[in-house]
């Protein structure tokens, strides 16, 4: 089930934390994972925001991932403010 990719996010540096992502296969499409210093903080399998098990295509996955790892950076940067 797990296909795992591993692919460095885009906007990693937040306080000294690296963000990376993985993304896997599931058993109707793909998934990913979020790691922040090689621990995972967040394990998606579906579609995120869509009611319901909805499956992401691989670019999805990719998408998603790094719009949440945008969201991570960011909150932890207003944080600090």
């Amino acid at each position: 089930i797990s296909n795992i990719m591993n692919v460095k996010g885009r906007n990693l540096p937040s306080n000294n934390a690296m963000y990376s992502k993985e993304i896997f296969k599931t058993e109707k499409g793909y998934g990913y994972k979020i790691l922040k210093d090689g621990v995972v903080v967040i394990i998606q399998d579906f579609k995120p925001g869509v009611e319901g098990w909805v499956p992401m295509t691989q670019k999805e996955a990719n998408q998603f991932a790094d719009e949440e790892i945008q969201r991570l950076v960011e909150l932890e940067n207003s944080q600090q403010d």
